[in-house]
């Protein structure tokens, strides 16, 4: 029997202002870290405080060379198969 693997990644939460992943919140070691009180989250990045996180897609890092990668960065509109 063949294992079932999903493809769609969940939702990240990350910064409102600077949109880093690396957020803390307050109450951890880390998240007490800076001198301000604004919020109930911290991004380490940027040094600021805030109330609610942002949420994204993680960002996947697909390695390619050549070809392969001229086809990646391409837009899709200037790339056709000749007819």
């Amino acid at each position: 029997m063949s294992e079932v693997v999903d493809h769609d990644p969940d939702p990240i939460l990350v910064c409102p202002d600077c949109d880093e992943p690396g957020i803390l919140p307050r109450g951890s070691p880390l998240g007490d870290l800076d001198r301000t009180d604004d919020g109930d989250w911290y991004c380490p990045a940027c040094e600021r405080g805030f109330d609610a996180p942002a949420e994204r897609l993680p960002e996947t890092h697909v390695t390619r060379s050549g070809l392969a990668r001229a086809l990646l960065k391409a837009d899709p509109d200037e790339v056709a198969a000749d007819e």
